[in-house]
């Protein structure tokens, strides 16, 4: 579906029949980096990219079905923001090396040649930590970070 198509969707749409995606299970998945996208950040206006990935297999660790999730392929998990100081550069590196890059390139070179490589990644679930975000019950709503990478043998 087009990003068109869909927000056509979206505007049809009553308010109350938007609801919440339910979170991946728990484990490790392969990824696809599908973008690379760069902002700062809101108070210091420090620079930084962080990368978009689809998850394209579930591997053995997955705590569940993943399949009983509805396009659960076509979902977006975000990695941190890597910030482009110099105290945090080797975070980034170390990202770009895991995802396959060589490490003599310069990260001009590297960071946006990072998108369409495959990575493994932890995908855990978390708590939101917003007070006011709560799911119609009450309780706290869930939601995916991604905690840890590895290279894709």
């Amino acid at each position: 579906m087009s990003n068109n198509a869909s927000f056509s969707a979206i505007l049809g749409m009553k308010i109350s029949d938007a609801k919440r995606p339910e979170p991946l299970p728990r484990g490790t998945y392969l990824l696809n980096i599908t973008k690379v996208v760069s902002g700062k950040s809101p108070q210091k206006k420090t620079r930084f990219v962080q990368y978009l990935m689809q998850p394209v297999e579930a591997q053995e660790d997955v705590e569940g079905d993943v399949s009983s999730i509805a396009d659960w392929q076509n979902r977006t998990l975000k990695s941190d923001k890597f910030y482009l100081v110099p105290n945090a550069a080797f975070r980034l590196a170390s990202f770009l090396k895991t995802a396959g890059l060589d490490s003599s390139l310069g990260f001009e070179e590297a960071i946006p040649g990072a998108v369409n490589q495959q990575i493994l990644g932890f995908v855990d679930i978390e708590e939101s930590t917003f007070e006011d975000d709560k799911n119609e019950d009450g309780s706290t709503p869930t939601y995916n970070k991604i905690t840890s990478y590895a290279t894709v043998a």
